[in-house]
């Protein structure tokens, strides 16, 4: 076997590994997430997925976020509208994960379409390689850039199709390509060849299936003082809860195996602790389970935490025992390595749970009893917030904060008595239930 040939395989299976990685990524349910402010993508696929624990910041004090805006008749949120955004072409909304794996797939249509040409042809074929490799390490300086300036991590998937890029491009370096001179000369005729060849148009087939499968995302959420603005003209879906007599109802959709719904729980403990410290009855936070598990929530295409629906029956017994808060706490920390068997076991020793076996059943009713309602709700993914009917996804807890003193600034019950000095839950425990 020739030193072309080698390297054309070695190179054929990276790309196949690559474009396999970012097509799994951009069609799982998982990923496919709205972008705004800390929300985790992945790297590649436009954001990053944000750190199992998100660094410590002082969120501004309540009373002093931002410039309320005035609710009428023409911002007001409660009397619907839509917030203004500006359309732009496809190719501006395709994120650089779906880029790359363009790449990917052209990659290995290049490389199929040379295994019947003869010595010249592999040669040129990786003088080809070679210039195609540059534009995929561009993209991976492109999703390095993102990494840091994001403070974030990439997922598994957008790891491996960087290893795979490096691998092309080491690959299609080594020493057998054809003279420059020779590449320039056939460069009209190669890409004549490659047009004419199958492989091209089945690579451009299962990109446009990839693409019309996958939900673009929506249009990036502001922050800061536009976010408000933003805020007001959301649309609100009817929420089958009672407040309680609050003022402000936040609904937090979660999947204990979900990273993103740990980095946001760190990251938004202390502001949901100071608020209920701050306002106590006025702000009411309810916990629905959405596990990403096809085992009790029919409404995923397919499972992503196989031990979510576990996870979440689990919470619910150890509530019996007042044991919520540190079975809770066991999940965030132990997420990358739980199992179903582990869960149970968890529950026993962490959870106070007597006969998990036998009481998970019965306990999965009730988490199938938010996943309906979640779904109701119109809930896409985790972590998914609700307050007073706005759905949002993550965003930076200072607008949290600000969202939910706006809510409470528009409360009339509140004007005047500023919500101060409630009787509702202590700072520290969990979040109701239905």
């Amino acid at each position: 076997m020739t030193m072309a040939r080698s390297t054309v395989i070695v190179a054929f299976i990276a790309a196949a590994m690559g474009a396999s990685a970012l097509s799994y990524e951009a069609l799982h349910a998982g990923y496919t997430r709205p972008s705004a402010g800390l929300s985790p993508q992945s790297v590649l696929g436009a954001s990053v997925q944000a750190p199992a624990m998100a660094r410590s910041q002082d969120a501004p004090r309540p009373g002093t976020i931002g410039t309320p805006v005035k609710r009428d008749a023409t911002t007001s949120g409660r009397k619907g509208g839509s917030a203004s955004r500006t359309v732009q072409p496809l190719v501006a909304r395709l994120p650089v994960g779906l880029w790359a794996l363009a790449w990917f797939l052209f990659v290995l249509a290049v490389q199929v379409s040379s295994f019947g040409g003869g010595t010249e042809l592999q040669g040129r074929t990786r003088s080809h390689l070679f210039s195609l490799s540059t534009v995929g390490m561009a993209l991976l300086f492109l999703a390095a850039y993102r990494i840091v300036s994001a403070s974030g991590r990439p997922s598994v998937e957008d790891q491996a199709a960087a290893l795979c890029i490096l691998a092309i491009f080491v690959s299609s370096s080594l020493p057998g390509q054809a003279p420059i001179r020779t590449v320039l000369a056939h460069a009209a005729k190669d890409f004549m060849h490659l047009l004419a060849q199958a492989p091209v148009w089945i690579a451009a087939c299962v990109f446009i299936a990839i693409v019309a499968m996958r939900p673009f995302p929506t249009a990036a959420i502001p922050t800061g003082p536009a976010f408000m603005q933003w805020y007001s003209l959301q649309p609100r879906v009817a929420v089958p809860v009672t407040k309680g007599g609050a003022a402000v109802l936040v609904l937090k959709a979660i999947d204990y195996q979900c990273g993103p719904c740990a980095a946001a729980e760190a990251d938004y403990r202390p502001t949901i602790e100071r608020l209920r410290r701050d306002y106590g009855e006025a702000v009411r936070f309810v916990a629905l389970d959405y596990p990403l598990d096809k085992e009790c929530n029919p409404y995923v295409p397919t499972t992503v935490h196989e031990s979510a629906c576990e996870a979440a029956a689990a919470v619910r017994l150890a509530r019996e025992r007042g044991r919520e808060i540190q079975m809770a706490q066991w999940l965030w920390e132990n997420q990358s390595r739980l199992s179903p068997a582990g869960v149970f076991k968890a529950a026993h020793d962490v959870g106070g749970v007597d006969r998990m076996s036998e009481r998970y059943q019965v306990a999965l009713q009730g988490v199938r009893g938010d996943i309906e309602l979640a779904h109701q709700l119109g809930v896409p993914g985790t972590p998914t917030y609700i307050i007073n009917g706005v759905r949002l996804p993550t965003i930076p807890k200072g607008d949290f904060e600000a969202a939910i003193m706006y809510e409470m600034e528009g409360t009339p019950a509140l004007n005047g008595k500023g919500g101060r000095g409630g009787l509702g839950t202590r700072p520290g425990t969990a979040p109701e239930r239905r």
